[in-house]
Order: structure tokens, then C-alpha cells, then sequence
């Protein structure tokens, strides 16, 4: 190490100590990250301040905003919409992220092992995270006709006097974008468990093997323990993620029938850029983002916990 450093110190002309970081350095560290810091400040911060302030104004994008106070939340929170859109989210967020969690440990567990073209099956369970929102949410829209794929192979099981229009009626509609959204993660979160899978050590394995323990004490005391941090970020990741969520339940539904589907996402947009009440839409993304940064503080938490 001492060896390092004094050549260092030769080619930069710097007095450093091993284990510290030189002015020098400083100064090129803060220039490194300068990009991203006036990119998070201009697209992230400004706006999320921005948004803070609007809330506490009437405003139409038409007219000059007129100062309210706190009267767009006393508002809200009287508002039937707002609760039904509330709840709506909680199915929609919790009705994803269990199945989610679920559904990609199992299929990590599978992909994990030598298995026959797990390369092949890894990449076909990514991909659809990668595919474009619009576009999954158009062709979903087409699966989920009455006339779709859904209903032909529903039609062997179930003789019906009408096919289920799925994303037309009540509770069909949130099935279905619950079900592609579920399709969509999926995917992405296998890859994270993956990891966390292939970062245990496989002694523990062997050594339960040569004890004659069985696969299903093996998961509960080997790898359902040592998984607890990868599944405290896959659980709140996927929670506040499915907070965000706009493209697909829009493009598929437009918050219908009958607000059924009608996420707080979708509420936002709606209030802002249909009814033009640019500081109830602002006061609704303020609501969606102290609840994201409670389950992020949870996520802080619950981590800290674990490891």
C-alpha cells in the first residue's frame, strides 16, 4: 500500500495519507458529480418544491394564481373522489406488489438451479421490463377484449350468455391491469432475487445436504433468513413503484368504468390537465409523494433492521 501511494505522490505532486481524501481530489469529485447534481436539481428538486408552493394557490394555467392556503388539501380530503381514487390505489399498489414478490422468488428459486435453458427462460421473464408502456398497454387492451385472447380460452371452461367485457366492468377492469402490471415486474424483480440468491454462500447448502436436511428447511432456515434484505427492497421498491404507476392503467382503462380504476396518478392528470386546476393536481402529487417517502423511510428502516 505504501508502495501506491508514494508513486502516487510522485506522479501528482500531492501529500495524501492512505484511508483519506486530498483537497485535490475533493475538487474533482464535486466537478465529476456536478452534472448530475444540476440535472436532479433542475428535473427533481426545483419541481417537487415547486409543486409544495402551488398547492397552496388557485390556479388555472389562464389566470394569475391566487393564494389559498391549505384550503386545496381541506378540499381533498373532502372529497369522495379523492378517497375512492385512495382506496383504488391501495388495492391496485398491495393487489401487485404481493403477487410480484411472490411470483419472482419462485421463479428465481427455479432459475437459480440447473436448470435446462435457464439462460433463455431468465431473459424471456426480463424482457417484458424492458418493453415499451404504451405498447404492452395496447396490446393488453387487445388481450383483454371481450373477443380477445382472455375470453377464447375462458370459453372452454365457462359457457356464458356474454363474454366478460373485462376492462369495461366492475371488478374486471382492475383485474386486469392489476394482471399486467404483475406480467410486466415480474421479471425485473426475479433478476434482483437472483442475486441476492447467488450472493449466499452455497457451504450452508452442503452442509444441510450432508445433515440430510430437506428442500423445504433448506429455504426456511438457509434462504428465506439470508433473502431478508433483498426482499425488504423488492417489497417497498415494488409498493412505491406501483404508487407511480400511470401509462398502462390509462392507456387500458382511462381511470373507467365508473372510476374503478381511477389510481391517484390518473386522478392527477385528470384534475390538471383536464379540469385545468393546475393546484389541486399539484396538491394530489404532493399527497402521492409524502406517502412514497413514507414507505422509503420504512425502506431505510426495516434495512438498517435487517443487515
Amino acid at each position: 500500500m505504501s508502495a501506491i501511494v508514494s508513486a502516487f505522490k510522485k506522479l501528482t505532486g500531492e501529500k495524501i495519507h492512505a484511508g483519506k481524501i486530498s483537497s485535490h481530489e475533493r475538487r474533482w469529485g464535486l466537478l465529476f458529480a456536478l452534472p448530475a447534481m444540476v440535472f436532479f436539481s433542475i428535473f427533481l428538486i426545483y419541481p417537487t418544491i415547486n409543486a409544495f408552493y402551488l398547492s397552496l394557490f388557485k390556479y388555472d394555467i389562464l389566470t394569475k394564481p391566487i393564494f389559498i392556503g391549505f384550503q386545496n388539501y381541506i378540499g381533498l380530503f373532502s372529497e369522495t373522489g379523492f378517497w375512492n381514487s385512495f382506496g383504488v390505489t391501495c388495492i391496485y399498489v398491495f393487489g401487485t406488489a404481493f403477487p410480484i414478490m411472490i411470483i419472482s422468488l419462485i421463479a428465481a428459486l427455479v432459475l437459480n438451479q440447473s436448470v435446462a435453458g435457464r439462460g433463455f427462460y431468465r431473459t424471456v421473464f426480463y424482457l417484458p421490463s424492458v418493453m415499451s408502456l404504451v405498447a404492452v398497454a395496447i396490446i393488453f387492451s387487445g388481450v383483454f377484449n371481450a373477443y380477445g385472447v382472455i375470453n377464447y380460452f375462458l370459453s372452454f371452461f365457462i359457457k356464458w350468455d356474454k363474454p366478460i367485457y373485462w376492462l369495461a366492468e366492475i371488478p374486471y377492469a382492475l383485474i386486469a391491469i392489476i394482471t399486467v402490471r404483475v406480467w410486466r415486474a415480474f421479471g425485473y424483480y426475479m433478476v434482483i432475487y437472483l442475486a441476492g440468491l447467488q450472493n449466499i454462500p452455497q457451504d450452508y447448502y452442503d452442509a444441510a445436504t450432508i445433515d440430510g436436511v430437506g428442500w423445504w428447511s433448506r429455504f426456511r432456515y438457509i434462504t428465506w433468513p439470508l433473502l431478508a434484505p433483498t426482499t425488504v427492497i423488492v417489497g417497498l421498491i415494488s409498493v412505491v413503484n406501483a404508487f407511480q404507476a400511470f401509462t398502462v392503467p390509462y392507456v387500458m382503462t382511462k381511470g373507467g368504468p365508473a372510476e374503478a380504476t381511477r389510481i391517484l396518478p390518473i386522478m392527477l392528470y385528470q384534475v390538471g390537465f383536464q379540469y385545468f386546476k393546475m393546484g389541486r393536481a399539484a396538491t394530489v402529487s404532493v399527497i402521492i409523494f409524502v406517502i412514497i417517502a413514507v414507505f422509503a423511510i420504512i425502506q431505510f428502516r426495516l434495512s438498517r433492521k435487517t443487515y
